[in-house]
């Protein structure tokens, strides 16, 4: 099981892939913070439901709602 995901602070661009939802045992933080990353949120974030810590998105042009489902 992966507890945190981390790639915030990098050069990272594009927009998140639907495919994220396939990191659904990943317990803690996704960490997606200062990167260069656009475009909307995608459903399938809905399918982190162990994240027990949170979902960083500070200084990204992501936009749009957290999914629920």
């Amino acid at each position: 099981m992966t507890d945190t995901f981390n790639v915030g602070t990098t050069s990272l661009t594009g927009t998140i892939p639907s495919e994220i939802g396939q990191m659904s045992e990943m317990s803690s933080w996704l960490y997606l913070d200062s990167t260069k990353m656009t475009g909307t949120m995608p459903t399938e974030l809905g399918m982190l439901t162990l994240l027990s810590q949170g979902l960083y998105l500070a200084t990204t042009a992501i936009s749009g709602t957290m999914p629920t489902e």
